[in-house]
């Protein structure tokens, strides 16, 4: 974590909080979208690399994994979307997947990858601004004992 953490200092799209690291779902994704952008993909290419880098210091005992966190914000999917995505539950999941899978084709193993869809449960801003509402529409990656 503390690997990940100094690589990742003074970035401003990839926030440290707690023990986890959040980049928001605006810059991987469009609107209504769980395929990732390209903008979106130079970013998951940095932090494929910072895991390439660590993962042989992390002792081969040690089991590990990359939580794949994706979070939606608490407004109703609009008619468009709703044909493409059953709920913000649906659509978070399906961004989480989208994230793993890319970081799988950047080398990072598969066995150390988990994709998990918290829909709007977890905000981590109250509120229905737009400043807070962009906040919650996140992806978040944890490095946790399997």
């Amino acid at each position: 974590f503390e690997a990940l953490r100094t690589a990742l200092a003074g970035r401003t799209d990839v926030k440290v909080v707690g023990d986890r690291f959040v980049l928001g779902s605006d810059v991987l994704f469009g609107s209504c979208s769980a395929a990732l952008s390209e903008a979106g993909k130079l970013e998951l290419d940095k932090i494929a690399g910072v895991l390439l880098d660590i993962k042989d210091d992390i002792p081969a005992d040690v089991e590990w994994v990359l939580r794949v966190e994706g979070h939606a914000d608490a407004v109703p999917l609009g008619a468009a979307c709703s044909q493409r995505f059953s709920s913000n539950l649906d659509l978070s999941a399906k961004r989480a997947v989208s994230v793993a899978e890319y970081l799988r084709t950047k080398n990072v193993p598969a066995k150390r990858l988990m994709a998990t869809g918290l829909g709007a449960e977890w905000p981590i801003v109250a509120g229905y601004t737009a400043t807070a509402l962009a906040q919650n529409r996140r992806i978040e990656f944890k490095l946790d004992a399997r």
